[in-house]
């Protein structure tokens, strides 16, 4: 893996990892590949005192630091994998197992060229710290961006609904239908969801949650004019209590206030 490869490599990681959080059309694949890539390169650190000591001791000890590499890139390889089948199921997690198989002789020299060069330690520490990092400094500008940018693309659809409730004197029941419509322009949030509330309504969508910022939450963005917000864990609990029941056992365990007026954003685990 020359230099040029090293960091195209870092590059892909860290599209993979940024690419939920950009505009564009809906990719159902988005948040699940960059759930990978996040999972990798928290794993990939792994590999970075093997690359270190590497550097730091004599030729005839890499043999050792060679199996210690491939143990450790087999345990990265887990980790994608069971993210993989986790988030979107065997086929991908088949798909990212095949690749860390095809990987893995790319990493690790083998016998005859265990002491060439500088590469093998740069594969193993630069890779990894240098994709590691640049998540973690892109993670929440690019999550605050595109709540940002979701929140501003619900404009022209809170605009309508409005409009509605001024002809017709009632927001409307529903908004289901095959074509939403209404596009949220980020890559990782498949649309705006509606639900009338009383004598309002609640629109939101689900925010993708960058891996280190609260691993396993799913965050709803919600709008409420009437402060009125409701968001539920269980569908089901809608038909179990009053509103004004169900208003205090909605089962997220923090609320956000937004900078944007009437939404406000609701964490689950």
């Amino acid at each position: 893996m020359t230099l040029v490869r090293q960091v195209a490599c870092v590059v892909l990681l860290t599209f993979c990892a940024c690419y939920p959080y950009l505009p564009g059309e809906y990719d159902g694949l988005a948040v699940t590949l960059s759930l990978v890539a996040q999972a990798g390169a928290l794993a990939g650190l792994l590999l970075v005192p093997i690359g270190v000591l590497w550097l730091a001791l004599e030729v005839r000890h890499r043999r050792y630091l060679a199996i210690g590499a491939a143990c450790g890139y087999l345990t990265v390889a887990a980790v994608v994998t069971v993210v993989a089948w986790v988030s979107s199921g065997l086929t991908f997690a088949c798909v990212m197992l095949a690749l860390s198989a095809y990987g893995l002789p790319r990493l690790v020299p083998p016998a005859q060229s265990i002491d060439a060069g500088l590469l093998t330690p740069l594969r193993l520490t630069v890779v990894p710290l240098a994709t590691f990092l640049l998540q973690v400094l892109l993670a929440d500008p690019l999550a605050e961006f595109s709540r940002g940018r979701a929140i501003a693309s619900s404009a022209s659809l809170i605009d309508d609904i409005e409009r509605y409730r001024a002809a017709y004197g009632q927001y409307p029941p529903s908004l289901a239908g095959v074509w939403p419509d209404y596009s949220v322009s980020v890559v990782g949030i498949e649309q705006f969801r509606y639900a009338r509330h009383g004598d309002a309504y609640n629109l939101y969508f689900e925010q993708p949650v960058p891996l280190l910022d609260a691993p396993g939450t799913r965050e709803f963005v919600v709008y409420n004019t009437r402060g009125e917000h409701l968001m539920l864990s269980h569908a089901a609990w809608n038909l179990t209590g009053a509103p004004e029941q169900l208003a205090g056992r909605q089962g997220w365990y923090a609320v956000i206030d937004s900078p944007h007026p009437f939404w406000k954003r609701f964490r689950f685990d």
